[in-house]
């Protein structure tokens, strides 16, 4: 039977926990509570978090109140399109803001914008300017580097200009949008496929995941998470409920007749996620 892992290892040897906390709209006293719940009380060892969610002096408050070592946490955090003119300068933030070193900085969407105006592109710049100034890092700053929302094309664009391979690809991974051909790329290039929206806010509990749950004794969002990490997708739940909170971290065993009717469910391509909002640039469907 299927069983999912409890870690990963990135292509630079680095342990990430399969199950890392989202970290978005956790933000004031119930976002610090919520995180040193999920450290302290529900066994995550990763928080998600970025420089767009304006929430890292919550993540920096729960470092400090959690009873987990910060060598134990593996904690990454984001650029925004903005921002990737200049890449330490907003290391330099992060580190802070957060109060601590970086193990995963990465670069949240491969499309660059001009800090002034409403998603203006900026078109003499772009992603492998800023991955090789990513590249010279210093290592006490961050740990690795990453990127998101990349598709195929954009990966092969940076493994063709580029020495250093994205230790992850962060993007919507669920049972009704698997993006398998992407996954399998990444693997096959040593890259962690990520996954935020891991359970679509729940859009995706259909009767097949619910099916699948109740046979199991378990959440619908149990499921979801199981299966992604089963593939080989690290995932990252998001919830102020400690119930949902511990429930999220607790992964079951699935048997190869739930994997296969759960990968029927692909056909839907349902995207919870669009890049136009973030960067007026609609681009999701190139491979």
């Amino acid at each position: 039977m299927p069983t999912p892992q409890s870690d990963f290892v990135l292509n630079n040897g680095t342990k990430i926990p399969s199950v890392i906390y989202g970290s978005y709209n956790a933000k004031g006293d119930d976002g610090v509570d919520a995180m040193v719940f999920a450290l302290d009380k529900a066994n995550y060892r990763g928080i998600d978090t970025a420089l767009f969610y304006n929430n890292h002096e919550s993540v920096a408050k729960a470092l400090k109140r959690t009873k987990v070592p910060r060598d134990q946490i593996f904690l990454q955090t984001k650029i925004w399109p903005t921002q990737m003119r200049d890449p330490e300068k907003w290391l330099d933030v992060c580190i802070e803001e957060l109060g601590t070193y970086i193990d995963c900085f990465m670069i949240h969407w491969p499309i660059v914008l001009k800090p002034e105006g409403d998603r203006v592109i900026d078109t003499e710049w772009d992603f492998i300017k800023t991955w090789k100034l990513m590249e010279k890092l210093p290592k006490e700053k961050c740990r690795s580097i990453g990127v998101c929302n990349f598709t195929k094309k954009q990966l092969q664009q940076l493994l063709d200009a580029t020495d250093v391979v994205p230790v992850i690809n962060q993007c919507e991974f669920h049972p009704e949008l698997p993006q398998q051909k992407l996954v399998d790329f990444c693997q096959e290039h040593k890259i962690l496929p990520q996954a935020y929206r891991p359970m679509a806010k729940g859009q995706i509990f259909n009767d097949t995941i619910k099916g699948i749950a109740e046979k199991h004794k378990c959440d619908p969002g149990q499921v979801c998470l199981s299966w992604n990490v089963i593939r080989g997708v690290d995932v990252m739940p998001k919830s102020a409920t400690e119930s949902r909170i511990i429930s999220n971290r607790a992964l079951i065993s699935l048997d190869e007749s739930d994997m296969e009717k759960i990968g029927l469910l692909g056909a839907k391509n349902y995207r919870s996620v669009s890049a136009v909002k973030p960067t007026g640039v609609d681009y999701f469907d190139e491979e």
